[in-house]
């Protein structure tokens, strides 16, 4: 256990090191030679230590969901207005395998209904104001909007009845989730959000470190 918590503590000090890292550097820099290794280094971070620590389903679904979120966070860095549609396939791909790992161990109560009625009605919203974007690329982003709404909901099922600190870290950290998403996609498709990276990359940040400690604790 306790070279458990030392390697915990090593990979998430690595985890917010490189990740300030690359913010500090976006504005000045960005793009620059193999920034996208520096991108890359806290979701892999992440990844190790779920093959090293977890066991069993948890380290098949999440290991998969960040190996995606890894290769997506590449892609976009390369080239974010070539891969865009790769990256979010990449992202799409890495919420399916977190809303089967948090749907394998369904639990429902009543204040589950407020978080996934305020997750219908953001999706329905974001829906609405996307109607008239590229045909195109409708669907992809439609497909991803969809997908991370239902990993939103399916966490908040997940937490529910667990440890009081992984709980909230897993709900909190989906919904920071799906705020960074709608970052990326008002930016993209709605209205143009100065360095949106920003923005939205400190959010992706916060959400997979919360999400990977509240399953580390719940579990």
């Amino acid at each position: 256990m306790q070279k458990e918590n030392r390697l915990e503590r090593l990979i998430f000090s690595l985890y917010i090191s490189f990740a300030l890292i690359f913010i500090i550097l976006y504005i000045p820099l960005h793009p620059y030679p193999f920034s996208y290794l520096i991108k890359c280094v806290p979701v892999a971070s992440l990844l190790i230590f779920t093959l090293i620590v977890k066991r069993g389903p948890v380290r098949i679904f999440l290991a998969s969901g960040l190996f995606f979120f890894l290769v997506g966070d590449v892609l976009l860095d390369l080239d974010y207005s070539r891969f865009f549609i790769f990256g979010l396939g990449c992202f799409f791909l890495a919420h399916i395998f977190y809303t089967v790992l948090f749907f394998r161990d369904l639990r429902f109560y009543r204040k589950s209904l407020l978080i996934i009625a305020a997750v219908i009605v953001y999706g329905l919203t974001m829906a609405w104001l996307l109607r008239n974007m590229d045909p195109n690329r409708i669907i992809p982003v439609m497909a991803y909007l969809a997908v991370i709404s239902l990993m939103t909901i399916s966490a908040a099922l997940y937490s529910t009845g667990r440890s009081w600190k992984g709980a909230n870290l897993v709900v909190i950290g989906a919904a920071v989730f799906m705020l960074s998403g709608t970052v990326i996609v008002v930016n993209q498709f709605l209205v143009l959000i100065p360095n949106s990276p920003m923005i939205s990359l400190p959010l992706y940040w916060a959400a997979q470190l919360m999400i990977v400690r509240g399953i580390q604790i719940s579990d």
